[in-house]
């Protein structure tokens, strides 16, 4: 594709639906339907307290090394997403 179209993920049941997407999950049962969503982008504030963390000194959840490995991944997928499609 040419430009982002979704990204989440569908778990279905025979009595409840789960839909987990980059903005909220949706969760469906019998006679109901609740959203959870964040406010705030979380992608963006994980990044910035990332950086944080490494300018001011302070340990990381993970390693340095791993949250390097994360990002040369995530960048990776970035640039393949905007190869064109094998399909043509």
């Amino acid at each position: 594709m040419h430009r982002r179209h979704r990204v989440q993920i569908e778990l279905i049941s025979d009595e409840l639906s789960l839909v987990l997407s980059e903005e909220d999950l949706t969760v469906t049962g019998p006679g109901e339907v609740r959203r959870y969503s964040e406010e705030a982008d979380v992608f963006s504030s994980e990044v910035q307290n990332f950086l944080e963390a490494i300018r001011e000194g302070r340990p990381v959840v993970m390693s340095y090394a791993e949250a390097l490995k994360s990002h040369e991944l995530a960048v990776k997928l970035a640039e393949a997403s905007r190869l064109p499609s094998p399909r043509g």
